[in-house]
């Protein structure tokens, strides 16, 4: 028995036949392509539907644990520079603590992860805090000029608190 090669195959969606080059491979199907043209397979996915499929899929590979990890890969890297590894190394360091406040991460947040505290004018990485005190120090813009506006607002809670010592 002879065995044929076929060069060219008929495109489940357009229904042309083509050169197998215009299909892409696919080990799963039993003549190594897949059943829908390249072009054709372009188009679905720049169509509105094919958008909404890739939404819809993204949203539900964002849900497993491989997609929740490459997220906060992606989320580390981009917006502090960080690796998984670095972070990891910080959070070791700290012992899973708030470099302000102390408390666990568990504690603090529900078990969210410690946020990464940056300088936002060098962009230079200062260590691991809770929301809490990333967010009060955000506030109060804690940078090289902010410190002085936090040793001020220091002051002010001390003065206030010197008046109420003394009404009582």
């Amino acid at each position: 028995m002879e065995t044929t090669i076929k060069i060219k195959k008929r495109c489940s969606f357009c229904k042309k036949t083509k050169p197998l080059s215009e299909f892409s491979k696919d080990r799963n199907r039993i003549d190594g392509h897949r059943g829908c043209c390249k072009s054709c397979i372009k188009a679905d996915h720049q169509s509105e539907r094919g958008r909404a499929v890739n939404r819809k899929a993204l949203a539900k590979y964002n849900k497993t644990p491989k997609g929740k990890q490459a997220n906060w890969r992606l989320y580390l890297r981009s917006n502090y520079g960080v690796s998984v590894e670095e972070y990891n190394r910080m959070f070791t360091i700290q012992a899973g603590c708030c470099g302000i406040c102390g408390k666990h991460q568990s504690v603090n947040q529900n078990g969210n992860a410690l946020s990464v505290d940056h300088n936002h004018i060098t962009k230079q990485v200062r260590g691991l805090l809770c929301g809490t005190c990333n967010r009060a120090i955000g506030q109060l813009k804690i940078d090289e000029s902010g410190v002085a506006l936090f040793l001020k607002a220091i002051d002010y809670i001390n003065r206030a608190k010197e008046v109420t010592d003394g009404q009582a």
